[in-house]
């Protein structure tokens, strides 16, 4: 489930296959508080030399990927998987988009560390306007469901 610019909120279906947003290595997949998490360091850079990094969290990793894997866009790296944290929370999928400080050691990179100030935190939703994206099941492309 997420919500919108517009705060219209919408439901993934289950199971939901996360694809990696752009070609990338992985430069870390470990468990941690949201059950797993996924780190995709891209070749993209803004004018002031700062890299593009994708973190994905509550996923369960697709059974090849490793660190120092070469993704393409659009491949499945996870899937949502149930936390259990909460019975009240549906699946859900953590995106954050960060662009990292060439100081910043790409070495066991977590959640805390994109926190400080060396990573500069992107809204993915405006990176990824509506409708740009679609929803993954089975590797088949679904529409999106509207509550």
């Amino acid at each position: 489930m997420f919500s919108s610019p517009d705060k219209d909120c919408r439901v993934m279906p289950q199971p939901f296959a996360v694809p990696a947003a752009y070609d990338g290595i992985v430069i870390n997949c470990f468990r941690d508080f949201l059950g797993f998490s996924i780190f995709v360091l891209h070749e993209l850079h803004d004018p002031d030399h700062l890299q593009l990094l994708t973190a994905y969290g509550h996923l369960t990793p697709a059974a090849n990927l490793e660190i120092g894997n070469h993704v393409r866009a659009d491949e499945i790296i996870g899937r949502v998987m149930d936390s259990n944290q909460s019975k009240k929370v549906p699946k859900h999928l953590h995106l954050s988009l960060a662009l990292l400080n060439p100081a910043l050691s790409r070495k066991n990179l977590t959640w805390q560390s994109l926190a400080n100030k060396s990573a500069k935190l992107i809204d993915p939703l405006t990176i990824f306007p509506e409708g740009s994206y679609s929803l993954i099941d089975s590797d088949t492309p679904q529409p999106v469901e509207h509550n």
